[in-house]
């Protein structure tokens, strides 16, 4: 590991710890010292676990078991066409510890219970469909999971059974794989690490020392896939373990503040805004991801191209030649994240001010109108204080990611609240002042082509 990154997961675990400690903290003072020490004990056990832990989930015909099983060369681990799985198990695969889940949608909600608690702990994901692809309930869950809970970056997704199609295999994934981003759109299935297999007939290719078989499954390129998405995923992913259990405590607490219309009114406010903001977040990181790699393939194109000549014919292409190609390359990259940026930072301001023009802003709004004062008052009532905490945080958010901040117009006696979204005296948001500050610094260049050259 390099010394960057070594600094890099170092400071985040800090971070991590600093924000752990505050939580705690906010819980104890807050009257939830109980949940305060489940969390706490949640966490140390987390840190006290030092491999990485992939955990599988998916329909419960997916053939979990079988895919471990394969992995480990486990005979002893449960298979069986029907629910085989009733709880969680742990297996040892090279260092890295592999989770066995109950299958989804098996009418048992103690079999989902588990699975969901395994999957809070995990560190990294894998999501096992069969050769019929996603249905209603695997597509939602998977949309659910990779989307709106946020595991789209520690997630592989594996299709077992393969040899229940009759064709070509490359022919079959082709289709496949089209037939999967259809389902996704507007997201692919090029945004995941994904392979397709067949578990069963790599155990029997390996009983039955058939070489064929085991080629025919396809299985051993999904073992070196498996183990790249590890190494470049599981240490990031272990840190973002205990983020999630505490972004998942933290949703649980909200459920206990939320008593009465105003607060309930307020947390569904700022849950639709965090959507909009986890929305747009991931959204940037899969467009990113795709830029890049499309602006890299020219120059791996060259590469190959080059490599193919070697030994064969003269070389007509230089060193200058390579320096423009990619120069040009990283050049085109950075202009598309340039622009990608603004796009998304004018997306998030639009679908913000949307929210905030919409029916449950107005019905926060009206919520806290009898007890909200736009001046401060030395003896204010406990409804006061809290209207008031609660309209500025929403304005403060606002603010930041937008630019612009807003104002209750209220008058007494009415029966509703009004308010006026208006721009601030200094110009564009936090968001935007952070990304100018950085593409200042960076010349909008990211160093891509010094680390090319």
């Amino acid at each position: 590991m390099s010394d960057s990154v070594k600094f890099k997961t170092t400071e985040l675990a800090c971070r991590i710890e600093a924000d752990k400690s505050e939580i705690l903290k906010l819980y104890t003072k807050g009257g939830y010292a109980e949940d305060a020490q489940r969390l706490n004990e949640q966490l140390e056990a987390i840190a006290k676990e030092d491999k990485i832990r992939v955990v599988f989930i998916g329909q419960y015909t997916a053939g979990k078991s079988t895919i471990i099983s394969a992995l480990t060369a486990n005979k002893d681990i449960k298979i069986d066409s029907d629910i085989a799985t009733s709880f969680t198990a742990d297996y040892n695969w090279n260092g890295v510890t592999l989770t066995d889940t109950p299958g989804l949608y098996t009418e048992n909600p103690e079999h989902d219970a588990r699975t969901i608690e395994m999957i809070k702990k995990s560190d990294l994901l894998v999501y096992c469909i069969t050769s019929d692809l996603f249905n209603q309930y695997t597509k939602q869950d998977f949309e659910k999971w990779a989307f709106d809970v946020g595991y789209a970056g520690k997630l592989f997704l594996i299709v077992n059974k393969m040899s229940k199609e009759a064709g070509e295999y490359n022919k079959l994934v082709d289709n496949y794989s089209v037939s999967l981003n259809r389902a996704l759109v507007p997201h692919s299935v090029t945004e995941f690490s994904y392979s397709f297999v067949d578990a069963k007939d790599y155990k029997d290719g390996v009983d039955e020392n058939n070489r064929e078989l085991v080629e025919y499954s396809h299985f051993e390129d999904f073992i070196k896939r498996l183990n790249a998405f590890i190494q470049q995923k599981g240490l990031l992913g272990k840190l973002d373990t205990p983020v999630m259990v505490l972004k998942a405590s933290i949703d649980e607490i909200s459920q206990k503040v939320i008593e009465d219309d105003a607060n309930r009114a307020y947390s569904s406010l700022l849950s639709r805004i965090e959507r909009k903001i986890d929305q747009q977040r991931n959204q940037v990181a899969i467009d990113s991801h795709n830029i890049i790699r499309r602006g890299l393939k020219p120059i791996t194109d060259k590469g190959y191209e080059l490599s193919r000549m070697i030994g064969l014919e003269d070389i007509d292409y230089t060193e200058d030649d390579i320096n423009e190609l990619t120069t040009t390359s990283c050049e085109n990259i950075n202009s598309q994240l340039a622009a990608l940026c603004e796009r998304s930072i004018d997306q998030l301001n639009f679908e913000v001010e949307d929210v905030m023009n919409s029916g449950t802003a107005s019905y926060f709004f009206n919520s806290i109108n009898s007890s909200y004062n736009g001046k401060k008052h030395f003896f204010e009532s406990q409804d006061t204080k809290l209207s008031r905490a609660q309209f500025e945080s929403v304005r403060n958010v606002m603010e930041y990611i937008t630019g612009k901040t807003i104002s209750m117009a209220t008058k007494e006696g009415a029966t509703s609240a009004k308010f006026l979204i208006k721009s601030t005296e200094a110009s564009g948001s936090q968001i935007q002042k952070v990304v100018l500050a950085v593409g200042g610094k960076l010349g909008y260049k990211f160093n891509l082509g010094r680390q090319l050259i």
